[in-house]
Parts: structure tokens; sequence; C-alpha cells
């Protein structure tokens, strides 16, 4: 499976821990005109609510839409989508999209000869530092590191890393220790899938914005020392942008919302609408966010 779709399979399933809690706006607006012709078949209208503000996504919010009148039976066809916002930009394989790359080694296999357990630099050298202009957009990472031969310690590890002073001083590249690490051992090495991690980048959106190039470097943790000799190809950086304006609507139990949980589900009389905000939070956190919505028999 594609990296990407791994990542954001894991973030739907971290939204879904979220969608279980969130706080309910029962919809008092309009229809919208067109609609509600008879209302006992088709009833449509519009609603709003504010998601969550924080530290980190998703947010979100919920809305209970109260039919009038009742439907006789459960609606065969619900849908709510962010006003302004249209298929496939409200949706979350629009929230996190490559911006650029950098390969520390893409080649047919170098050997680490006597990887140490203590952290060191790959190789013992800074042959593979490099670096890349970062824009203020680039705040998620997917680091790939495949080996020909893994290292005989079953702990073994590869870590990227940056710097923002020439080398002077390095950062763990990942936003939560050892989140972007990869396993380098001899169990894990030779999959069809090379071993990858992402997750977001720990370097500022500040330090982004001044348009600074920081030093990118990999290091290896926990080799087996003297006679471990893994062979590592193909070390490679994925810089991905989230943007601000990445939206997701989810109606608890309708057709397609197995991660949807909790809220008012669909019934003859209700339904539940979840606004989901992907993106890290911007200028417009706080702000309410309107939905038409629809329902018919």
């Amino acid at each position: 499976m594609n990296p990407k779709a791994l990542f954001l399979i894991l973030i739907i399933a971290l939204a879904a821990d979220a969608i279980t809690g969130f706080s309910s706006t029962v919809a008092q607006s309009p229809a919208i005109i067109g609609c509600n012709n008879p209302p006992s078949l088709e009833q449509c209208g519009t609603a709003s609510c504010t998601p969550t503000t924080g530290i980190a996504a998703p947010y979100v919010c919920g809305i209970t839409v109260t039919f009038n009148p009742t439907f006789a039976a459960v609606p065969k066809f619900v849908s709510a989508q962010i006003q302004g916002c249209h298929s496939p930009e409200c949706h979350p394989e629009s929230g996190s999209l490559p911006l650029g790359s950098i390969s520390f080694q893409s080649d047919n296999g170098e050997t680490w000869t006597n990887m140490p357990v203590a952290k060191t630099e790959i190789y013992g050298t800074i042959n593979h530092e490099t670096t890349i202009q970062m824009t203020r957009s680039m705040t998620d990472v997917e680091f790939i590191a495949s080996c020909l031969t893994g290292s005989a310690s079953a702990t073994a590890r590869l870590r990227p890393e940056y710097s923002i002073d020439s080398g002077a001083t390095w950062h763990e590249l990942a936003n939560n220790a050892g989140f972007l690490d990869v396993a380098v051992d001899a169990n894990t090495c030779g999959f069809a899938l090379p071993p990858f991690s992402m997750g977001p980048t720990s370097m500022a959106v500040a330090i982004a914005g001044q348009g600074l190039a920081p030093l990118l470097r990999v290091v290896g943790i926990n080799g087996n020392g003297v006679g471990d000799v893994p062979v590592f190809n193909n070390i490679q950086l994925v810089f991905f942008g989230v943007f601000s304006q990445v939206w997701y609507t989810c109606i608890p139990g309708s057709a397609g919302a197995f991660f949807c949980q909790g809220g008012t589900q669909v019934t003859a009389s209700s339904m539940g609408i979840a606004v989901i905000r992907w993106a890290p939070g911007t200028s417009d956190s706080g702000s309410s966010i309107l939905v038409n919505w629809i329902a018919s028999e």
C-alpha cells in the first residue's frame, strides 16, 4: 500500500476517536430554495458549527439536524457539504501533498562497517549530509530507508536530523521523539515495501517561513558494533505540505462513514453531521463553518 495512503488511514483512525466525543450544535437554519417539495420525501437546509481549536489536528464539531416533518422511514440518501468547497478539495486526500524530496543515498548499496551502538552519523562520515530550501507549508515528512542487508541488532534504526547552524547542533526531525525512526534490523530489511515512517516535522513553521535551507543528515542508533555490517540504499526524505483549508464532513451511520463514530446517527427524525478540519490551525481556526445538507427517502 502507498505510504501516504497508510498515513491517511492512521489519521482517519485518530479522527474517529475525536468524533466520538464531539460537541453538537442543533441546526436552526432555513431550508435551501428548491428543496422540501414535498418535505415528506426530501428535506435540505444549511447549518453551521465551530470546530474545536488546539495544537494538533483534527479539529471537530458536530451538527444535529432535526427533520420537520419526520420521515416515514430512515432516509435512503443523506449528504453534507462544506459551503464553497467541493470535492476533492474538502477531502483528506488533498490535505497532505508532496512538495519536494531529497535523497541521502541512491545506489546499489553501501556497507556500514561495524555499525556502532551509540548514535552515530551514517557510515561515520559527513559525506551524505545534504540540504533543502524550506517553505512555510512543508510541515510533514516521510522518511524512507531501505537496506540490502539488515543489522544484526534487533533494535537497529536510522533517524533523520536537521541543523540550522551549519551542523554545530543537531535536532531530531520528528515532532515526537523517535516517530520518524526506521527499523533496519535483519528481519525488517528485504521486504517488498521498504521500511518507512511519516509524520510532522519539528522544524517550526516560522523557521521554514524565513526561507532557510537547513542541513539534513541521517544517524544510526543501536547497531551491533564490531562485526555488524548492514548495507543501505535509497535513503530519502519526502516533504509534504498541509494546507489550511482542508475540511471533511461525515454523517454517522451513513454509507461509507465507517470511521465516523459517535454523534447523532441517521434516523427518521434526525441525523448528525461531523465537521472535521485536517490541517493545522491557522488564521481561520475557531471560525464558524457553514454546511449544506440534504436527506431524502
